[in-house]
């Protein structure tokens, strides 16, 4: 919502976007999962519409992120659980940011006498 702002707060664990489907909105989010799953190293699955002739695409998702597009168009329900007679507008796709896997040993850990052999070259 306008009052969450998830544009102005730090992702750092990971999660789930259904962004809205608006040609002004899918850009900056899109930055912004891509530049967040970069900096904190998190794993991000997003709900888009799959238009793979937009910038955003080529920037953010082509050859950046697990696809998995979606057969038909998804349907909606209406506050009252039921399903709307309107489909989404466009196909649609998951757009998934992995992890990098990391280690976290120190390297005392890893190698318990590393003082005795000095400096490495």
């Amino acid at each position: 919502t306008k009052e969450d702002d998830a544009f102005s707060k730090s992702f750092t664990e990971n999660g789930f976007i259904n962004p809205p489907y608006s040609r002004k909105l899918m850009p900056k989010v899109m930055k912004k999962a891509w530049e967040e799953h970069l900096e904190h190293n998190i794993e991000l699955m997003i709900l888009a519409y799959s238009k793979t002739d937009t910038q955003w695409w080529w920037n953010y998702v082509e050859n950046k992120a697990e696809v998995h597009f979606i057969k038909g168009r998804i349907k909606f329900l209406d506050s009252n659980g039921n399903q709307t007679s309107r489909p989404a507008p466009y196909g649609s796709c998951w757009i998934i940011y992995r992890s990098k896997p990391t280690m976290k040993a120190q390297v005392q850990t890893m190698f318990p006498n590393w003082k005795k052999y000095g400096k490495l070259r």
